[in-house]
């Protein structure tokens, strides 16, 4: 799109601003549930049901994160319908995940800038982890991660099958596609950019 300008190869710079209250708040709540040593961020939503990605996966996906990285995992949620997915993904991956407060999109951007890892499908929360600079692991099924994956080195999208037809179509099918995407492959995805930032740190 930028060719014509006579951009061949721009540098990407996000600057996704955080918000010093919602620094501030987002900061007490990591102290008072112990995760200020860091943690991964589970988002279980999506604005399509077709984008859906089982619970009870999301929670073996955090079990494993604990048991092998000794990261927690924190649940996000925004609304009744996920808050309920997000209690369960707690209840299954007990003790290794926490179930976030209520927080606003300002607090969201605050959280996962801090965190270590972000594990979601296709939905804003995970193209908000990715500009503020969070590694990200990305589920795709009725949508391509070529078209709208998340941006970035630190960033692996995962597809196994992809959900054809129209907008509407895939926006309205059953998520057979997500289901596709085990949790054995997104678990070595995890595993992949947790060790990028191991020989980083080193």
């Amino acid at each position: 799109l930028l060719s014509p300008l006579g951009i061949a190869s721009p540098a990407v710079r996000f600057d996704l601003p955080i918000d010093a209250g919602a620094k501030a708040t987002v900061e007490t709540f990591l102290q008072e549930a112990n995760l200020a040593s860091g943690y991964a961020v589970v988002n279980p939503g999506a604005g399509w049901d077709s984008k859906l990605w089982p619970a009870e996966r999301f929670a073996q996906v955090a079990r494993h994160l604990g048991e092998r990285h000794g990261i927690p995992s924190l649940v996000v949620w925004a609304g009744e319908r996920e808050l309920g997915w997000a209690k369960e993904i707690v209840a299954d991956a007990r003790p290794h995940a926490t179930l976030a407060s209520r927080t606003t999109l300002v607090e969201l951007a605050a959280i996962v800038h801090r965190a270590r890892l972000f594990v979601g499908s296709d939905t804003g929360p995970l193209h908000m982890a990715a500009a503020a600079g969070a590694p990200c692991v990305g589920l795709y099924g009725p949508t391509r991660p070529e078209d709208c994956g998340p941006y970035g080195p630190k960033c692996i999208a995962l597809q196994s099958h992809y959900q054809t037809g129209g907008s509407r179509e895939r926006r309205k099918a059953d998520n057979s596609a997500m289901q596709a995407i085990c949790v054995e492959m997104v678990c070595a995805a995890c595993d992949d950019l947790l060790s990028r930032e191991h020989r980083t740190a080193a």
